[in-house]
């Protein structure tokens, strides 16, 4: 914030050692009256200004007034100004709960497997929902393709397409509003698992007829898979 809010005012007769004052009106109250002013003195024209921002996402007034060094004053008309807040992911939802997912599995069956819920009372909707897969052997997910889902809400779950080879990922998440302020998630460690092939079957005997009397020390070499 300290390059978001700058003055600029003329006063002649008293060119410095002016104090500028910003007090921000409450969420649905009318004018700054009863808000708790930040002062700003030895101030010069056109300068910026570190003004804390309301903890509390939603519409405000801003007020700013400029007094100089004899007490004289002037009040600037209202700003409305709407306070936005990163969206909090709080949680990720697996379908699988030790993480390890199928790469054999059909696209189609993924719209369960990966859920994301989020908090953001100051935009409640129009959210986009982006992951990214920490290729093997990488730190992190930089690098990585994004799949982004737009218009999500907190909860749904997305049809997010695995890695085509198996290994240990990192899964990035981020959420991110509609006025481009994102959350990124604390990474996921995911090991993407393959289907076993079976590439061939051995007996022991050409037409594959096995005796019920051989003892059963006598199948280890019978059948190899």
């Amino acid at each position: 914030w300290s390059t978001i809010i700058s003055v600029v005012f003329v006063d002649e007769s008293d060119p410095d050692l002016h104090t500028v004052t910003f007090v921000w009106g409450g969420l649905g109250e009318s004018g700054c009256a009863g808000g708790s002013p930040q002062h700003f003195p030895n101030s010069t024209s056109g300068a910026s200004h570190d003004v804390a921002v309301p903890d509390e996402a939603g519409d405000y007034d801003l007020c700013v007034t400029v007094t100089d060094s004899q007490g004289l004053s002037h009040t600037h008309d209202m700003i409305p100004i709407r306070v936005n807040m990163d969206p909090g992911v709080t949680s990720i939802g697996l379908a699988q709960a030790d993480g390890v997912l199928s790469v054999g599995q059909e696209i189609s069956d993924w719209s369960t497997i990966i859920s994301v819920v989020f908090v953001d009372e100051s935009d409640p909707d129009l959210h986009t929902v982006t992951f990214v897969w920490g290729g093997l052997g990488e730190s992190g997910c930089a690098g990585g393709s994004p799949q982004h889902f737009p218009n999500s809400t907190s909860g749904a779950s997305h049809d997010v397409a695995v890695p085509d080879e198996a290994g240990d990922y990192d899964l990035c998440v981020t959420v991110t509003d509609s006025q481009g302020l994102s959350h990124t998630h604390d990474m996921i460690p995911i090991r993407v698992n393959m289907d076993p092939g079976v590439t061939s079957i051995g007996l022991a005997q050409a037409d594959g007829v096995l005796s019920v009397g051989q003892e059963i020390s006598d199948w280890s070499t019978i059948i190899s898979v």
